[in-house]
């Protein structure tokens, strides 16, 4: 099983690029913020890509890249199997943080470290661009915070109005130079 990695064009983001991509995301437990404090709750989510998103997400990532970002595809053949995107537009206060927009991994692929490798392979374009943190808007499900937590992620020490995508999420932060939290 060769998987190879390479950072995208443009040009290569078709209406298309995605059509074969499987993302159909069961959430069966998800964090929710009580009283300052993370809980997990049960619950019965399903997340599922239609055509529209499909045919949206590849315009998204253009946008990604004209503001001067990176997107990186992971590739079996030539058949996209996982994706990462980083806007180039750095905010934040004291520190500067680069917005860690989009991770998926095509539901067939997962479990082979592709995600994990995606994420390590964005870090250096991040610090080229002069970030200091990763803001992560991540989508609540257990399986998903919890593979952040396992790279070295934690609760964002700020929160970045513009990078959140839902205010259902868990907002996380990655330091480019240390792993753990100061």
């Amino acid at each position: 099983m060769k998987i190879s990695y390479r950072l995208l064009s443009k040009k290569e983001l078709s209406s298309d690029w995605l059509m074969s991509f499987c993302h159909d995301q069961h959430i069966t437990a998800r964090y929710i913020k009580q009283s300052q404090q993370w809980l997990i709750q049960s619950c019965s989510i399903n997340r599922q890509w239609d055509k529209e998103k499909r045919q949206w997400i590849p315009t998204y990532l253009a946008r990604q890249i004209d503001r001067h970002g990176y997107v990186i595809g992971a590739y079996h053949h030539e058949t996209c199997i996982g994706f990462i995107a980083l806007d180039g537009c750095l905010k934040g206060s004291k520190n500067q943080y680069a917005n860690l927009t989009m991770l998926f991994v095509d539901d067939g692929w997962q479990g082979h470290g592709i995600g994990q490798s995606l994420f390590s392979l964005i870090q250096p374009y991040a610090r080229q661009l002069g970030a200091q943190k990763l803001f992560i808007s991540a989508i609540p499900s257990v399986e998903t915070v919890d593979f952040y937590f396992h790279r070295g992620c934690w609760d964002a020490k700020e929160i970045i109005p513009s990078y959140i995508d839902s205010t259902e999420d868990r907002y996380l932060e990655y330091d480019l130079k240390n792993a753990y939290p100061d």
